[in-house]
């Protein structure tokens, strides 16, 4: 299974780019951690203790994609918990008369664990979609009685 996708066009991606820059470097970003405050200041983050928000200079923020890998390996600690899911429902909604309603609910769900400790998406996917699905359909109705 070949899974390709572009969500955003490159002129989009710097549109983001410049603009998260500038909530960096203008707004900031509230910080809970005084480890963290401590540690940004020291690379040339404006910091305000009393709020903990940090200003993060465009600089800094460059410097640290530079250094930042380019790729990563996701999976759990342990690989026992190395688990995939995906759900989705659909639920329509039909009013036949005032204040009676019909739900028809179809559910869906698969997993899959792998229990190696590594996320890779592709395979993942594939297999993800390969497991049987667990479907449930569910019916409600309720009628407006009037007296």
């Amino acid at each position: 299974m070949i899974f390709n996708a572009q969500l955003l066009s490159e002129d989009e991606r710097n549109l983001i780019h410049r603009e998260s820059l500038k909530i960096l470097s203008d707004v900031g970003v509230k910080f809970h951690s005084p480890k963290a405050l401590d540690i940004l200041k020291r690379n040339g983050a404006k910091i305000d203790a009393d709020s903990g928000i940090a200003k993060i200079p465009e600089d800094m923020v460059n410097a640290a994609l530079k250094s930042a890998p380019k790729s990563f390996v996701l999976g759990a600690r342990n690989p026992d918990f190395d688990f995939q899911r995906f759900s989705s429902a659909l639920i329509l909604r039909w009013e036949y008369r005032p204040g009676s309603l019909l739900y028809l609910v179809w559910s869906q769900g698969r997993s899959h664990g792998t229990g190696d400790g590594v996320l890779e998406f592709r395979d993942d996917l594939g297999d993800l979609f390969r497991e049987p699905a667990e479907n449930v359909f569910m019916l409600k109705v309720s009628y407006w009685i009037s007296y």
